[in-house]
């Protein structure tokens, strides 16, 4: 039954995420008939199936699982398929409307639960081509972006994404192996999973809801980064603990990522009205951020965890530089161009976009991939 499961969970992310996107992209390239119009996406479901029994033997855990929930989430992905394939022919209209929450609930339900049945590397895969994805790297094209077709720059996000996770997740020394809360891992990789999703189906929670799911993304990353154990311990005792610079770097480093990747600043934005003025729609939710970085450190020990020889460091600093560097071309040039003419001001976007987005984008990448090497490279706890 376990092994079930985890194929019809398979199958309900990967039709969700990749051939979902397939049969929409055949659809709008060719002019179909009514008849294939319905057998695109069907054929697609049964490709998503194909590939999920190729995969689960490969990625199954071999952890002790509670019984009931691969019961549940054979139920749950069970009965979201069969409503989507009868929804494909057009069966069952009375249904859909009886059973409208249900189905619409079993989805992000049967993503959350397949994460479970995964192996650790698996999930922290998944939970770190979330992050990545965050880190918007297709904001490298800068201004080609303006030149390019609309998915030039989601195919540089979703590329670097993989990449990046597929580097630290899926290596020789993957810090899943070291992961010792099988707990907390799912809770990262499912807030993860969430993510995506939200990414994709933007407007199906409730906005609190939404925010709920980047709180406990950022909650779980901690939890999971705090239960990873650094088998390498430290000879020698005087290599202890990080610099002043490595303390400041890395304060700069979270406060990017919480604002960014975790969408912190974003949030508490949110909940500011316009006419509260200028410094509390961005000072505000930057001391917020400041805030809750300073809270990570404490809680992680990193000033004694941390080591100025950790993997990792090099790109946290040239991401730091870059991102002050970009901060200041950036402000300098709205600062000057804002009393100016439409013209000037649209050549200052213009500039921006060429320049300062690219160096700000490659900041972040570099500064997320530094933040993350670091984090899971931590010297045990005193």
């Amino acid at each position: 039954m376990k092994k079930l499961a985890l194929k019809l969970g398979l199958t309900v992310g990967l039709y969700t995420f990749v051939f979902n996107f397939v049969a929409g992209w055949l659809l709008d390239w060719m002019d179909w008939g009514s008849a294939v119009y319905r057998l695109v996406p069907l054929a697609m479901l049964v490709l998503a199936f194909v590939c999920a029994h190729l995969l689960a033997s490969k990625v199954e855990s071999e952890d002790a699982i509670p019984e009931a929930l691969p019961m549940v989430l054979l139920v749950t992905a069970a009965f979201w398929l069969l409503m989507s394939v009868l929804q494909m022919f057009g069966v069952g209209g009375s249904i859909f409307r009886f059973l409208r929450y249900p189905i619409e609930w079993a989805l992000p339900l049967s993503l959350v639960l397949v994460m479970r049945l995964l192996k650790p590397r698996y999930m922290l895969f998944v939970a770190l081509f979330a992050f990545a994805l965050q880190l918007h790297s297709g904001a490298l094209l800068g201004v080609l972006l303006l030149k390019l077709p609309n998915w030039a720059g989601t195919v540089i996000d979703l590329t670097v994404a993989l990449l990046v996770a597929r580097w630290l997740a899926l290596g020789d020394e993957s810090p899943a192996d070291r992961v010792q809360s099988p707990g907390a891992l799912w809770g990262f990789s499912a807030a993860a999973v969430l993510v995506l999703f939200i990414a994709k189906h933007g407007y199906f929670f409730h906005v609190y809801l939404e925010q709920a799911v980047w709180i406990a993304f950022l909650v779980t990353f901690c939890l999971t980064v705090s239960n990873t154990k650094n088998e390498n311990p430290h000879r020698d005792a005087a290599a202890l603990g990080a610099s002043g610079g490595l303390i400041v770097l890395m304060f700069v480093g979270l406060f990017c990522t919480v604002a960014t990747v975790f969408h912190v600043h974003e949030i508490i934005s949110g909940k500011i009205s316009f006419s509260a003025g200028r410094f509390m729609q961005v000072g505000v939710p930057a001391i917020v951020c400041a805030v809750v970085a300073g809270a990570i450190m404490v809680w992680l020990g990193l000033g004694q965890r941390m080591q100025d020889d950790s993997p990792g460091r090099g790109a946290l600093l040239w991401g730091v530089i870059l991102f002050f560097v970009g901060v200041l071309l950036g402000g300098s040039i709205f600062g000057a161009a804002a009393d100016s003419g439409q013209v000037i001001q649209l050549v200052a976007i213009v500039y921006v976009l060429l320049l300062v987005g690219p160096i700000l984008a490659l900041s972040m990448l570099l500064i997320g991939i530094g933040v993350l090497r670091i984090l899971f490279n931590l010297a045990p706890r005193s």
